[in-house]
């Protein structure tokens, strides 16, 4: 069908097809590229809600987990079991409360706890003791329950639940624990008040989806935490979707996509609605760039397709012409039949051409062979095949010559005789312009080939290389043969090239939105007479070293000081012996092996000091307990101290050098000291009693609080000079340190 058609119109019907496929290709492209990044978007905001609800359910893990701990306090269990504690006016509630802010979470949540006690009828905070009553009106249940349920809430039975009260407009979430935890009648209930705004913050954490809405509510509907648009989590709160299974819902008047998740420790709901229209809008913002770039290669690629026409058709048209008036052909449209029946002509010249070719190369083999003959020179036949092959590949130049050499003795001793060989290289490597050399090595025969072009004295060559072979020949004892003949000329085919160029444009735009970390104020422990830190600090630091005589002079330094000046009750005296005994587990916890070898003696311990009844078996006790553990930590030094004091020397120093660095952290540490991660850690801890991360700390909050008192300079510079790069992490961490914000410092 084409081969009817004129070329002009193939071509231009090729070109068509060409940019009809590259408008179909960049339509699907772009609608390829839509509903992927439909499908991105959907999958980014199902992610971020696994990140809310796995951290949701991550902070009840903690919960459970200081509800455990608390509830199974040797403490917390001797004195809520204890019928009358108070019968004493000396009972000291202290290390109660201090023992409900030992148990942080690590998540860095906040969570406020209360011990209610039967025995006493209080309830304690980490700072306030409340009566029963008023515990109930600082919850604000007066809506939700009466005094009497909420009494016999805290005396039944409960095993970590959790209980959603509405107080004064919104949802507060409790967690129970009885303590005991397990066996026996409740002596009492720890109850822990979660904090909406944490919840709210790990849900703004993860809800970095623009226009997104996340609530959370509680089993019976109530809403708990919301971010996003307000009006939309109350139209959630009010329309039943936590049960629904539908992935679009119409909230209103506007349609939504939603994403649920329950959380089933709590049987709560984490809903997440995205605005459909939201979505559109994003996803065709990639239809609006792309459409300029599209319209523009297919516009580029037209001209392409024009200059190609132009600068094709254009020699051919020509050529058509001139076979037209010279082969005699008609003129016609059709460029095909004219140029098939041109070529047809030209073929068979060039095979008339190509015999008489032929002929002249066997003419120059029998040539070659017999001028071989007549001068007497024994050749390889494998050479002179090698020699031929070269002579039949043709070349460009008008004369070429062919000088075969035989060395008698081997060709090395030829083209090697000193003198001779620098001549013959300086000869090849300067010959007239337009003069090529070949050089053909094999065995004891050697050929060189040369090619010239017309006028580029060939005859000189040949005249001098003729001489200077000569000469080599006479003193090494061989031969050569030097023919020269006509060339023939070499058939030259003119091809058509085409290029075609495309490129592809692909755009990617990703938003990330931080959050910001929020610290409620740092409450400070009530002021009540106890053991202070530097008497407990020194005598840690000398059981740690091993030291006994030390230790037991500080001891009896701590009970006379504590216990005879003061005049304390039994029970007294026994209260500040498990703060004692609390502080050498901390510290024999650092030395897994010392740990190991005390921890049933210490069991025991604990054990005698329930039971004992006076003030010298107390004593006598904890003397015991502290030379035995000071002997054990002497022990493992011996053993271990010569070869950790120079890795510590080390790690100090590298510390030292590099805390301020931003990305210096215990990977990087262990890096710079060629120390595995959990080593380094180990080594670190046993040495000092606290972890490598939290030195590193406080050494940035140290220095950068130098910085503000000294310089006066910015929160946000001191941070980063002292080598934080986040600066709410760094106000956290300077307000775990300093019990206060560093921007207050600066004021």
């Amino acid at each position: 069908m084409f081969k009817r058609k004129s070329v002009l119109y193939t071509w231009c019907l090729s070109y068509g097809l060409l940019l009809l496929m590259m408008v179909v290709m960049c339509i699907m492209l772009g609608r390829n590229a839509r509903n992927q990044l439909i499908s991105e978007y959907k999958s980014i905001t199902q992610t971020l809600q696994k990140q809310s609800n796995n951290a949701i359910n991550d902070y009840f893990d903690e919960l459970e987990r200081c509800a455990y701990e608390i509830s199974n306090d040797y403490l917390v269990n001797d004195f809520v079991s204890t019928p009358d504690p108070s019968g004493s006016k000396y009972y000291n509630l202290q290390p109660i409360q201090q023992s409900l802010s030992v148990y942080a979470l690590q998540s860095g949540g906040e969570v406020s706890r209360y011990l209610y006690m039967d025995n006493i009828g209080r309830t304690l905070s980490k700072d306030t003791i409340y009566g029963l009553y008023e515990f109930y009106t600082s919850l604000r249940l007066e809506a939700a329950m009466s005094a009497g349920d909420f009494t016999t809430l805290l005396q039944d039975y409960h095993y970590n639940e959790l209980y959603v009260f509405e107080t004064g407009g919104k949802s507060e979430a409790l967690m129970l624990t009885s303590v005991p935890l397990v066996g026996g009648t409740p002596k009492g209930t720890l109850v822990q008040v979660m904090n909406p705004e944490t919840i709210a913050g790990m849900i703004q954490s993860n809800s970095a989806v623009e226009d997104s809405t996340t609530v959370l509510l509680d089993s019976d509907g109530s809403l708990l935490s919301a971010t996003g648009d307000a009006a939309v989590a109350e139209l959630l709160e009010n329309a039943d979707v936590s049960s629904a299974e539908d992935s679009e819902i119409t909230l209103g008047g506007q349609l939504y996509w939603i994403q649920r998740e329950r959380l089933p420790k709590a049987g709560w709901h984490l809903i997440t609605v995205v605005p459909m229209s939201s979505i559109g809008a994003k996803s065709d913002w990639i239809i609006r760039r792309a459409l300029p770039v599209m319209l523009a290669m297919v516009c580029m690629t037209a001209v392409l397709c024009l200059c190609f026409l132009y600068i094709q058709y254009k020699p051919l048209n020509r050529l058509r012409k001139e076979l037209a008036g010279t082969a005699g052909h008609a003129l016609s449209g059709n460029e095909y039949d004219q140029l098939l029946a041109a070529f047809t002509d030209a073929k068979s010249s060039r095979d008339q051409i190509q015999m008489l070719w032929e002929n002249q190369r066997n003419e120059l083999r029998q040539e070659f062979v017999q001028s071989c003959i007549e001068g007497d020179v024994v050749y390889d036949e494998k050479h002179l095949h090698q020699v031929l092959e070269r002579l039949d590949a043709g070349f460009s130049g008008d004369w070429f010559g062919v000088v075969l050499l035989d060395a008698g003795g081997g060709a090395e001793t030829l083209l090697d005789s000193g003198s001779e060989r620098e001549a013959l290289e300086d000869l090849l490597n300067h010959m007239a312009q337009g003069v090529r050399a070949y050089l053909l090595p094999r065995g004891r025969q050697w050929s060189i080939l040369l090619n010239a072009a017309t006028g580029s004295g060939i005859e000189q060559t040949v005249a001098e290389l003729d001489a200077l072979l000569k000469r080599a020949a006479r003193e090494a004892g061989g031969d050569f043969l030097c023919a020269f003949s006509k060339p023939w000329r070499d058939f030259k085919n003119i091809h058509l090239a085409y290029l075609a160029a495309n490129e592809a444009l692909r755009e990617q735009h990703e938003k990330a939105a931080g959050c910001q970390e929020q610290c409620g104020p740092t409450l400070q422990p009530a002021q009540v007479p106890r053991l202070s830190s530097e008497q407990e600090e020194l005598l840690m630091r000398y059981i740690a070293a091993g030291n006994e005589e030390e230790a037991a002079s500080v001891l009896q330094m701590i009970l006379r000081h504590n216990w005879e000046e003061q005049e304390l009750p039994v029970s007294m005296c026994r209260c500040l012996a498990y703060d004692l005994l609390c502080g050498i587990l901390r510290c024999l916890g650092t030395m897994p092996e010392v740990w190991e070898q005390q921890r049933e003696a210490l069991r025991a311990d604990l054990h005698l000091l329930r039971h004992a009844g006076t003030r010298d078996e107390i004593a006598q006790m904890l003397m015991a307990t502290v030379l035995r553990s000071s002997a054990a930590c002497e022990g493992f030094h011996t053993v271990a101290g010569a070869a950790r004091e120079q890795p510590m020397e080390r790690i100090m120093q590298c510390v030292n050098e590099h805390y301020r660095d931003l990305d210096f952290n215990v990977s990087r540490a262990a890096e710079y000291l060629g120390m595995s991660v959990p080593y380094l850690s180990n080594l670190f801890k046993q040495q000092t009693g606290i972890g490598l991360l939290n030195y590193i700390s406080g050494l940035r909050v140290k220095y950068a609080k130098q910085c503000i008192l000294e310089r006066h300079i910015s929160v946000a510079q001191a941070a980063h000079e002292a080598g934080f790069e986040n600066i709410n992490t760094f106000i956290r961490i300077f307000k775990k340190y300093e019990g206060t914000t560093p921007g207050s410092i600066n004021s």
